[in-house]
């Protein structure tokens, strides 16, 4: 048991000490968003023929290989994906969506 749980603590450091990356946030981000729009019924609206090429498209969005992401904030990233993951459908027929996700390569 206790080996289990230094291994456990050994991760937990080793993943702190990375942090969130951008590969990470990405493919984080495209589920995120494309899952709300999925939930809210719009995947149709917004010219996507399914979940799968919502994500596609989404993820090329924060792509470290397409888009160099200056200023990266990963404390940034994480809010934007946790305020996605809160934002209602109502607000998204509204056209709301978190801004704090604009901020994500700037903030730094």
């Amino acid at each position: 048991m206790r080996r289990a749980l230094v291994a456990l603590a050994a991760c937990g450091l080793t993943l702190s000490a990375c942090g969130y990356k951008q590969d990470e946030f990405s493919a984080d981000y495209a589920a995120a968003t494309c899952n709300l729009y999925e939930a809210c019924e719009v995947l149709d609206l917004l010219e996507y023929d399914d979940l799968a090429s919502c994500k596609a498209e989404q993820s090329q969005t924060f792509n470290p290989t397409t888009n160099v992401c200056e200023g990266w904030d990963q404390d940034v990233a994480e809010q934007c994906i946790m305020e996605i993951d809160q934002l209602s459908c109502e607000a998204l027929y509204d056209d709301v969506f978190p801004t704090v996700c604009e901020t994500v390569c700037t903030a730094g």
